[in-house]
Formats: structure tokens, C-alpha cells, sequence
């Protein structure tokens, strides 16, 4: 049992073996160690001097299974060498505690729960909305925080609630006016598809996780509202950024509705009908009295 950690610790810098083989001989990548790569290729190539491979990209922020990896690397000094070479009972002798401690299940659900990538490039979508939704995954949205780095004398409050620090994962899941949009959402759901779901109140739909089981959720119906909610509220953002509004709780609920209505009118017009039942369906739940924005 005392070996327990020691085992699942090197279990963890295993798939480095082959990956710095394969990286140092310059030969293609198969596909497994090509996520590697992905997820940790240029903190790799950094610690190891790797030469740099232009024709696979790399994930901004690595996942927590790779992340733990890299300080298991660096804690215990582990060189490109020894793990070419196999000499894993040097590396044993290092490794005597586990200092570092484990992903937690938590950590490890968000790894397996990966971006569905079908649900960013939906057929529903337009492409102004199809290249918002890669925005988000990718971090790329110009928000207060980013600025910051660069302008120490930036205020970097949120604008649509002026107390917080506006990041991603605050101005689209933890800002105070936007709690009442992400209930009403799911509200909605429950009307159309009669499930309900916590989905629209997770982390996990700004990365457009697939939600796993036992939560339920919709190829359609689940990624359109997601998106919709995440575009609506960073319409209003920009808009209260120049032209406060009063009420931004209610402006982001009505804006959402309207966004719904003209997508409809959209689709009416067109030859392709695929889509017109789950954006009619959803059009009809949100029929309520309008509030003017």
C-alpha cells in the first residue's frame, strides 16, 4: 500500500517516454501523444529545449491532469535524459512523498469533459456566432482583465457590475445582473424539452462542455441557448459600456427574447426548415408582456 503514491505518481510523467522519444527524433506524432502536445507541447518544449513544432497548436491553458504533470517534472528535476533512457528507478528515488498533491475528482471531470467542438460550429449558428462561441473557448474575448496586465492604471471592474473584476469566467457565469438571464434560460429549457437541468449555471458551458450523465441535454436546443446567452451578454456589456442602462437584469432577459424572435423570421425565410421547430418551439415559451430596454 506505501507504494500506492509512488506508482500512480510515475504513472503520471509514463506517456513522456514515448512522447520525448517521438518529439527528439521528429517523426509524426500518433494521436494520443499528439493531445499531449497539445495540451502541454510548448511548456514542454520549454523545459526540455524541444525544438518547436509549428504545425500543432497549443492549448493556452493546460488541463489539471497535464498541469500536475509538469510539476512533477520540475519538482523532482527530471531530465528529457533519464526518461528517454528509461531510467525509471533513478526517477522512483527521486519521487519519496507525494508532495504534490492529487488532481481532484473535480479536476480530473473537468479533463474527461471536453469541448464539443460540434456544438461551438452548430448549423443553427450563423458565423458571427460561430466565431463567438470559438472566442470564448479560446479566451480570446478582449475583456477588462487582459488590459490590465499591460495598464497598471486601467480600472478593470466589470460593466455590467461595477464592484468585480470583469474575466471570463466572471462576466459570463458569476456577475450579479446576469443571474437572473442564465434562471430565465433555464427556465426555458425545462418548458421546451421538459428536463431540467443546471446546465446554463455551470462553468462548463463557457468551455461548451458536453454535460455528462445523468444531466440531460439537447444537440440542438442546449448549445443554441448557450450561445445565445453568452452573445447576449456581452452585447449588453458593450452597450452599457457607452450608454448606461438602467435596468440591466431586464435588458439582458429582453434582448434574449429578441434575439430569439429574429432568428425565427430568419428561418421563415428560408428553404432549409431543419431548425425552424426547436427555434419556434423556444420562441413560443418565451412569449411573456415585453419590458423596454
Amino acid at each position: 500500500m506505501a507504494d500506492i503514491p509512488l506508482v500512480a505518481q510515475l504513472n503520471y510523467i509514463k506517456p513522456l517516454t514515448p512522447y520525448t522519444r517521438t518529439r527528439l527524433l521528429k517523426d509524426n506524432l500518433p494521436y494520443h501523444l499528439n493531445q499531449l502536445e497539445f495540451n502541454i507541447g510548448l511548456q514542454l518544449s520549454n523545459l526540455f529545449q524541444f525544438p518547436k513544432l509549428n504545425n500543432t497548436p497549443h492549448a493556452a491553458r493546460p488541463s489539471p491532469y497535464y498541469k500536475y504533470m509538469i510539476k512533477i517534472v520540475e519538482e523532482y528535476k527530471i531530465t528529457k535524459e533519464k526518461i528517454v533512457r528509461g531510467r525509471t528507478k533513478e526517477i522512483l528515488h527521486r519521487i519519496k512523498t507525494p508532495k504534490t498533491p492529487m488532481p481532484s475528482q473535480l479536476e480530473i471531470t473537468l479533463h474527461i469533459t471536453k469541448t464539443n467542438y460540434s456544438w461551438i460550429h452548430h448549423p443553427i449558428f450563423p458565423n458571427y456566432l460561430k466565431t463567438f462561441n470559438f472566442k470564448i473557448v479560446k479566451n480570446l474575448l478582449p475583456v477588462e482583465a487582459k488590459f490590465k496586465q499591460n495598464i497598471p492604471a486601467l480600472n478593470p471592474q466589470c460593466h455590467l457590475y461595477n464592484e468585480k473584476y470583469e474575466n471570463d469566467i466572471h462576466l459570463f457565469r458569476k456577475c450579479k445582473h446576469i443571474q437572473p438571464l442564465l434562471q430565465y434560460a433555464t427556465t426555458i429549457y425545462l418548458k421546451t424539452t421538459q428536463n431540467h437541468t443546471d446546465y446554463f449555471l455551470t462553468l462548463s458551458r463557457i468551455q461548451f462542455h458536453t454535460p455528462l450523465p445523468p444531466i440531460h441535454y439537447d444537440n440542438t436546443i442546449t448549445p443554441y441557448l448557450n450561445s445565445l446567452i453568452s452573445f447576449t451578454i456581452w452585447k449588453t456589456r458593450n452597450k452599457n459600456k457607452v450608454n448606461p442602462i438602467k435596468n440591466i437584469p431586464q435588458c439582458l432577459i429582453t434582448s434574449f427574447k429578441n434575439s430569439i424572435k429574429a432568428r425565427l423570421l430568419i428561418y421563415e425565410k428560408r428553404e432549409n426548415k431543419t431548425f425552424i421547430n426547436a427555434i419556434k418551439t423556444i420562441y413560443q415559451d418565451t412569449q411573456t408582456p415585453k419590458t423596454p430596454c
